[in-house]
């Protein structure tokens, strides 16, 4: 498979993340592999528990150079519990589901649940929110829609994207 991003070994501790956005964008955005569904100038919000993660990566490759270490820290085993839905009209994807996986320095399982909020524009991805949804830290913090499927990013993102 041929991609835009070097060295996809480097990202093989991710395969299963990738595998199921592919699934779920499949025949909604183009590309054989993750990277390749993004549009050169992505933006992605994110909002994650982790201490010092980025709020926001601009383009294809700084995505890429963001996940590129990921192998060091977590390696995930799979991901299911897909959900997928999508607004035709505005093209709008959101994408739930879970991950499993094991902390590389301890061997410590690793779980987790997100909710992606993708744009798609011209077969794409040009825009995505991940949020992550944690029940580990004692609740659940889930990214609410301004409207159902019609606004372009969850609340928390809209917000950051203000300030």
């Amino acid at each position: 498979m041929t991609t835009t991003i070097t060295d996809l070994d480097d990202f093989k501790a991710l395969d299963p993340f990738f595998c199921i956005i592919e699934k779920g964008l499949d025949g909604i955005a183009d590309g054989g592999h993750f990277f390749d569904l993004l549009a050169e100038v992505v933006i992605f919000d994110y909002i994650i528990t982790t201490p010092g993660y980025p709020r926001r990566v601009e383009g294809r490759k700084a995505v890429a150079e963001l996940y590129r270490p990921y192998g060091t820290m977590i390696v995930l085993d799979r991901c299911h519990d897909l959900a997928v839905h999508h607004d035709i009209k505005t093209g709008v994807v959101v994408l739930e589901y879970a991950s499993e996986g094991r902390v590389v320095s301890t061997g410590a399982p690793y779980t987790n649940w997100y909710i992606s909020v993708l744009t798609i524009t011209d077969r794409k991805v040009t825009n995505g929110c991940k949020r992550e949804v944690s029940l580990r830290r004692g609740g659940i913090h889930l990214a609410w829609l301004r409207e159902p499927l019609s606004g372009r990013l969850c609340r928390e993102c809209a917000a950051g994207s203000q300030s």
